[in-house]
């Protein structure tokens, strides 16, 4: 078999932190009774994940508050909150069952779907994890082939040894 270039390695680094936790519908705001995140002080109010960041259980965390949209919830290191007028910003915390498990999704771009899906199915499989639905499509502008993965994960730490795995491929191939 051919091995990945180092262009579709590298493409596959630029993890994005999209990530949907079991409880949310993508954006939208989630029940109180099933969000994972808890506002200190705060009775029934809808909480959303920002887009910009993705915060992650596991991530340091607070809580903005959108004008006619209720908390949104950034990482702690995000770039919109450091302008963040002080007095918007609410305390936040992960609840208990922002343990469980929750998807993230990877786009790779490379030469060809075959080789994306086998060293990306090769890693996931080495670090246990589990993927849980796969796009392709090939652009025909470039006619480089893109494949977004979503994979099930349980820890922020699983997600950095996905990252760590994938750095360790493109030193190999160097």
């Amino acid at each position: 078999g051919r091995s990945p270039s180092p262009g579709a390695v590298l493409d596959f680094l630029n993890v994005k932190r999209k990530v949907t936790l079991p409880s949310g519908n993508g954006n939208k705001p989630v029940k109180k009774d099933d969000c994972p995140v808890y506002c200190k002080g705060v009775g029934k109010i809808a909480i959303n994940l920002a887009n910009c960041c993705t915060p992650i259980p596991g991530d340091e965390i607070v809580g903005f508050i959108s004008r006619g949209h209720g908390v949104t919830v950034h990482r702690k290191d995000c770039p919109n909150m450091v302008n963040a007028e002080d007095d918007r910003l609410i305390e936040v915390e992960w609840t208990e069952q922002s343990d469980s498990s929750y998807n993230a999704s990877i786009r790779v771009v490379g030469n060809t779907q075959a080789e994306l899906l086998a060293v990306v199915a090769s890693v996931v499989a080495q670090l246990k994890l589990d993927i849980v639905s796969t796009n392709g499509r090939t652009d025909h502008k470039t006619k480089q082939a893109i494949v977004e993965f979503s994979i099930r994960l349980n820890t922020k730490e699983e997600l950095n040894n996905l990252i760590k795995c994938q750095q360790e491929i493109i030193e190999s191939l160097q």
